[in-house]
């Protein structure tokens, strides 16, 4: 499991908590616990609130993925949990993220680990924080989130949800696609491309904040 390193003092003055520290974006981050069953039950709140999954030993500057969920903390995470450790790979839903950390647990052997934080509010609220979360990724590492803004496993066609419904007069459900390698000749995206951060060479305040 991944040691903390919030409050580090460098050259006697506090460092400005970053994307791995439990104090980053003036949040109230529980510590790094593997995402499994057993650690969400004794570490994450029932309340609303954010949350963050990295993939462990793969280096401190990028996370997996960011969430928000206006349901209980341990709720969400235990359904992300339980598709990611689940035998075969899980369906779109019930966790659109499910997918792509099955596919880095079983292919890349990841070791998941998650983190989260309450967050009192509506929905508005809670997605103008996810998104703030997202933004500050960017800023301060010049990379996007591996797992949001509709990214996936390379190489690989996303599922869809367990039931696909077609509409009409009498709509029908057909079973769902799973996620499945890509044909050899598929034009892949390039994932690695991004463009600055708007504002991120300007400011890193978090005054803005209010």
């Amino acid at each position: 499991m991944g040691v903390d390193q919030h409050d580090r003092v460098v050259g006697g003055d506090a460092r400005q908590p970053t994307i791995m520290d439990k104090g980053w974006c003036n949040l109230a981050w529980t510590p790094w616990v593997p995402l499994e069953r057993e650690e969400i039950r004794r570490t994450a709140p029932l309340l609303p609130g954010v949350y963050r999954i990295r993939s462990e030993g793969r280096g401190p500057n990028r996370l997996t993925y960011i969430g928000q969920t206006g349901r209980t903390l341990r709720e969400r995470l235990l359904a992300l949990a339980s598709g990611v450790n689940a035998e075969e790979c899980p369906f779109n839903d019930p966790h659109t993220a499910a997918p792509h950390l099955w596919l880095l647990r079983r292919l890349d052997c990841a070791r998941l680990e998650c983190s989260c934080a309450p967050v009192m509010g509506d929905v508005q609220v809670l997605r103008g924080t996810e998104d703030m979360l997202l933004w500050r990724h960017r800023v301060e590492t010049d990379f996007s989130v591996e797992a949001n803004y509709g990214r996936f496993y390379l190489g690989y066609a996303r599922p869809t949800n367990r039931w696909i419904v077609r509409g009409g007069r009498s709509s029908t459900r057909i079973p769902g696609r799973t996620a499945a390698p890509l044909p050899i000749d598929s034009t892949t995206p390039n994932f690695s491309f991004t463009h600055p951060a708007l504002q991120g060479h300007t400011s890193r305040s978090y005054a803005w904040e209010g």
